[in-house]
């Protein structure tokens, strides 16, 4: 996966999970919170040159991974700006005005997130959670899950490539039935690889909890009062605009 790659490859890849996740927090209630789409905006921008610059992220693919949020927010944010009255479908500009906020509330969001997902490899967030005394069985579904995304990915790609081999894509309709067997096909082997990593875990003595080796960063000062810092004044930008 093209974030957990760039994740592992961060030159913030050594600060402690805890920093990233502070201002991450901090920047994401900013966002939230905010009144003027102009603030949310300010935190979408703010993360994303924090995701480029220091974060290492290279632009083209942080570009790529935006695609999706931003067709889900193409998709769902003309819902609010129209509205059915007697007279058919309008535009009020408070409609438009909703939209616009609320698009900007979800940029900045996703850009908050991004950062830290880009910046922070899934084994070092487990680590954090833990120390903040997530539930154990939240932990190991999430450990298990992430495992299971690129075995699942692997063997798609491998079903897929077989398909292809044998011409399963020449047109159109072969196309869709090929994809069709390939979701039914992955669903099955997702079912029983799941059963399998169970009667691995039940066999091995597993009680509810799953032990991995976890790195020990340093807390930085300077970091911190960086993430406080910008943290605190996106947070305070937003509570002081008005809308």
């Amino acid at each position: 996966m093209v974030a957990d790659r760039l994740a592992y490859a961060s030159p913030l890849r050594r600060a402690h999970p805890g920093e990233k996740a502070l201002l991450t927090a901090l920047a994401l209630g900013a966002a939230v919170a905010s009144r003027s789409p102009w603030v949310a905006l300010a935190v979408a921008l703010t993360l994303a040159a924090l995701t480029l610059g220091p974060g290492g992220a290279p632009i083209r693919a942080y570009l790529r991974l935006w695609r999706a949020p931003l067709g889900f927010l193409a998709a769902g944010a003309p819902a609010l700006a129209v509205s059915l009255g007697p007279d058919g479908f309008a535009l009020p500009p408070e409609g438009l005005a909703a939209a616009g906020l609320a698009g900007a509330r979800a940029v900045g969001g996703v850009a908050a997130l991004l950062f830290l997902a880009l910046t922070t490899p899934l084994p070092d967030l487990l680590a954090l959670l833990r120390r903040l005394r997530t539930p154990e069985p939240a932990l190991d579904l999430l450990a298990l899950g992430y495992r299971s995304v690129f075995t699942l990915l692997r063997l798609a790609e491998e079903m897929h490539t077989a398909q292809v081999s044998r011409l399963g894509t020449a047109t159109p309709r072969l196309a869709l039935g090929s994809a069709a067997t390939l979701g039914a096909n992955l669903f099955l082997r997702a079912r029983w690889r799941a059963h399998q990593v169970h009667l691995a875990l039940v066999s091995r003595g597993y009680e509810g909890e799953l032990r991995f080796l976890e790195p020990r960063w340093p807390w930085s000062a300077p970091n911190l009062a960086v993430a406080l810092g910008l943290g605190g004044g996106l947070l305070a930008l937003a509570w002081t605009v008005p809308g």
